[in-house]
């Protein structure tokens, strides 16, 4: 049996489902095949699922000004680093390179963001 991750669940959930029930279906299928463990990560889902755009500050309450910024940082940086990595064919030290980043911080990224394995 798998589970889903929150993030993974909240994609989900967000995403319209044009194909409906069939679809959803098949990227569950996928995703849990393609799980190396009992937790389904966003990594594992379709692209056109995790591309989704942050969700609305009205639609995520927070306690603090500093808990909404830290959110929408986390969404700009899963995104900037999904699109940097498209563009250079998963290549790290180039994605680094033009993301004036170190190698290693976009590793780090990588695996904070639950892209590791798709890259």
């Amino acid at each position: 049996p798998r589970s889903f991750d929150p993030e993974a669940l909240r994609l989900l959930t967000r995403y319209s489902w044009p194909g409906n029930v069939r679809e959803l279906q098949n990227v569950v299928e996928r995703a849990a095949a393609l799980a190396d463990g009992p937790v389904i990560m966003p990594a594992h889902l379709p692209e056109r699922i995790r591309m989704l755009s942050p969700e609305p500050i009205a639609d995520c309450p927070a306690s603090s000004y500093k808990q909404a910024k830290q959110r929408l940082v986390r969404s700009f940086e899963r995104s900037f680093l999904v699109d940097i990595l498209q563009r250079h064919h998963g290549h790290i030290g180039h994605a680094a390179r033009e993301a004036g980043l170190d190698r290693k911080t976009i590793e780090r990224m990588i695996k904070r963001h639950g892209l590791r394995g798709l890259y």
